[in-house]
């Protein structure tokens, strides 16, 4: 008889456990920064009937995408390669999944119904003019925020959400950059821009002796300002002529000898960080992950061979003791023959 299914909390769809929450949430608020700095300030939402409605949804916007008439199974369209902005569109989809399915939530929509209800009643979302439209609400905002006598915001951005419910987020963070943009443009127009006047020396990571004489091919990069300041790359267009030489001209002596200098210099603190910014790391732990594969099928194949000789020296011991139980039989059958 099959077991019985047990009865237990079913989590409703698209709700994140705590900690998928922490890395979802971390992951928008990255793209958050991103992508307001880039197109500077947050995407615009288009009207639900739009064909572009869904992929103008991502980090910048997304805690005020309505969530009216929306189904998980409408998010789904969101995904790797839609079109959004957004380094992670799977995170802005599940964000949006876990805020319909809590929106869903008559308890846990009730509670927070509730609970805003109650500070409005205090008084404490004096900044939330929830029957103003976008501009007449952000002209207050603007308006609470803005000291023409100086540059700084008279609130945080913590202080400012919790009076505005949670909204807003993106119109605090915009008129921030717009008041540092004017404080420069004040500090310009006085000339009072500070700039530093020290000397200063670009970092580097080469190995010194690459600059005895920078012509002369050493490894591992060989010239750095002739050829490119690159490491050099199998299969690489640019570099099939060096490789072609090195492989018509060098010994197997001198190979190894390239192969030794070239891990003394590549393997130093310095050095590493700066293969790391090149590229070079993703060669070094392709050859890392090979030699792991390799190293784990040695391991099996040296398995296999020791359980085989356990096997063998099992089975003799097991003849053996089997040949002792039978002789005194057939001693004791000799004996009684001639009775």
């Amino acid at each position: 008889m099959p077991p019985k299914k047990r009865n237990g909390n079913q989590r409703p769809l698209g709700l994140l456990l705590a900690a998928s929450r922490t890395k979802v949430e971390r992951s928008i608020e990255q793209q958050r920064e991103a992508i307001e700095a880039e197109f500077g300030g947050p995407t615009e939402l288009l009207p639900r009937g739009h064909a572009d409605f869904f992929t103008r949804m991502d980090a910048s916007n997304v805690d005020d995408v309505p969530l009216t008439g929306l189904s998980q199974e409408d998010l789904a369209v969101i995904c790797k390669g839609d079109g959004g902005r957004g380094t992670n569109r799977t995170a802005v989809q599940m964000y949006l999944r876990d805020r319909l399915a809590r929106a869903a939530q008559p308890d846990e929509a009730g509670a927070k119904e509730e609970k805003r209800a109650k500070l409005r009643e205090d008084g404490e979302l004096d900044l939330e003019f929830p029957d103003d439209d976008d501009a007449a609400r952000e002209a207050k905002w603007r308006e609470a925020l803005v000291d023409p006598a100086s540059f700084e915001l008279n609130m945080g951005r913590d202080d400012f959400l919790e009076r505005t419910g949670g909204g807003g987020r993106a119109f605090w963070d915009q008129l921030r950059r717009e008041r540092q943009d004017a404080m420069v443009a004040d500090a310009k127009a006085r000339d009072e821009v500070r700039s530093s006047q020290r000397d200063s020396t670009p970092t580097d990571f080469y190995h010194p002796d690459d600059y005895k004489n920078e012509h002369d091919g050493q490894v591992p990069f060989g010239n750095p300002s002739g050829v490119r300041g690159d490491y050099w790359g199998w299969g690489d267009a640019r570099c099939e002529a060096i490789f072609e030489v090195l492989l018509e001209k060098m010994s197997k002596e001198e190979w190894a000898l390239f192969g030794t200098e070239f891990i003394e210099i590549a393997w130093t603190d310095g050095m590493s960080r700066e293969m790391k910014l090149r590229g070079l790391m993703d060669t070094l732990s392709r050859c890392l992950t090979v030699a792991a594969e390799t190293t784990r099928v040695h391991i099996m194949i040296a398995k296999e061979k020791l359980e085989a000789e356990l096997r063998k020296e099992r089975d003799e011991k097991l003849a053996a003791e089997a040949s002792a139980r039978r002789a005194p039989l057939a001693e004791l059958n000799g004996d009684a023959a001639p009775a």
